[in-house]
């Protein structure tokens, strides 16, 4: 990043944006006025958008070419124009998609979106800054692809992370489908690129969860089911939140519910989740939350449906044998006990249709004395 301060590049940019000037200017005014004199004004920036002629260091110039504008974008996402905010916003995702970001732009294009995602309630009506329910959902399209330009080493800090839970829950909150869809994608895609920073922000990246769980859109349920795999997978702690009474909200915890939700793709993402947990976190946390788990897994594995039923018996065959390395690893186990093939070769008279891992699983599961094989 060390070329973003270069002064040389940056005198580069700024005589790029020269001839623009006089279009800003123009822009700066929010009004209606002159409404063709600023629609080919800012159509006229893509020339800088497309050019190439910094080839060799064009992230860095994308970049500074963000930070030089972040003024100008604020501006014209105060334009009464609709077109003029949206192209403004079309321009500063290309540029992202370009760019090299440093944590300082990321923290600009932050604090620009939070504050046109804003609404305030008046009386029984909800009143968003910005008025477009397309142009708020091309925001979350805009964090969405800074958060796929990150690598989980570099994250994006603490304060841009708090940022970035912030404008979700505005999204949560909007009265806009699309846009609540956007945000559960944009929690989906932080939890997954930013597990530092989830983990930095303790239950309240889950509790952002709780309305896409009770959501009436079995797309957003399935989304929200996958977004609290990833969170739980960062904050472990966080899990009761799905599994407790909502006191607050006086309705029944979100998560059990869903095993017998009427959509297929709920239920069939419901099974991958609790299975993620329980053979990803680690041990503590997998023997702690088996005992609730556990139970729900094997209500999936008895669904109507025939590869839902089967992927959560395979599950519980994985999860099995993984508790049972875990139990002889701490020594409350003598020796793992045998599989059903193993049962079948001594002799036993146990074969691998009499015994499976989910019968193990299920004894395990229980207070019982040491087992051995002898």
């Amino acid at each position: 990043m060390e070329h973003f301060k270069d002064p040389g590049i940056r005198e580069q940019c700024q005589k790029q944006l020269a001839p623009f000037y006089e279009s800003f200017v123009l822009l700066a005014d929010p009004s209606t006025l002159k409404r063709p004199e600023k629609k080919k004004a800012i159509d006229s920036f893509k020339i800088v958008i497309n050019d190439d002629a910094l080839n060799e260091c064009a992230p860095i110039y994308a970049a500074i070419i963000l930070d030089e504008l972040s003024g100008f974008l604020n501006e014209w996402q105060a334009s009464k124009i609709e077109y003029v905010r949206e192209k403004g916003l079309s321009y500063a995702t290309l540029l992202v998609q370009r760019a090299l970001l440093p944590d300082s732009v990321i923290a600009k294009l932050l604090s620009l979106a939070l504050s046109r995602l804003k609404h305030q309630h008046t009386g029984m009506v909800l009143t968003c800054t910005e008025p477009t329910e397309e142009i708020r959902m091309k925001w979350l399209v805009l964090l969405l692809v800074i958060l796929e330009k990150l690598h989980q080493s570099d994250d994006m800090g603490a304060v841009n992370v708090e940022k970035t839970l912030d404008i979700i829950q505005l999204a949560m909150e909007d009265p806009f489908s699309e846009v609540q869809k956007k945000g559960g994608e944009t929690l989906l895609q932080l939890a997954t690129k930013c597990p530092k920073g989830i983990a930095l922000a303790g239950q309240r990246p889950m509790k952002l969860v709780l309305p896409l769980l009770y959501h009436k859109h079995s797309a957003i349920r399935a989304t929200g089911l996958l977004t609290a795999g990833q969170i739980a997978l960062a904050v472990p702690e966080s899990i009761p939140i799905l599994l407790d009474y909502d006191q607050k909200a006086n309705r029944q915890a979100a998560f059990p519910s869903l095993v017998q939700d009427p959509a297929f793709n709920v239920r069939n993402t419901f099974p991958e989740v609790i299975s993620m947990w329980l053979m990803r976190m680690a041990p503590v946390y997998r023997h702690k939350f088996a005992p609730t788990l556990i139970p729900l897994l094997l209500s999936s594995a008895i669904d109507e449906v025939a590869s839902i039923a089967d992927s959560s018996n395979a599950k519980l065959s994985e999860i099995g044998a993984l508790y049972c390395t875990d139990l002889v690893s701490a020594g409350v186990l003598d020796a793992e006990p045998p599989t059903p093939e193993e049962c079948a070769q001594l002799g036993t008279g146990l074969g691998p249709d009499t015994l499976k891992h989910n019968d193990l699983t299920l004894l395990l599961l229980n207070d019982r004395p040491t087992i051995s094989r002898t």
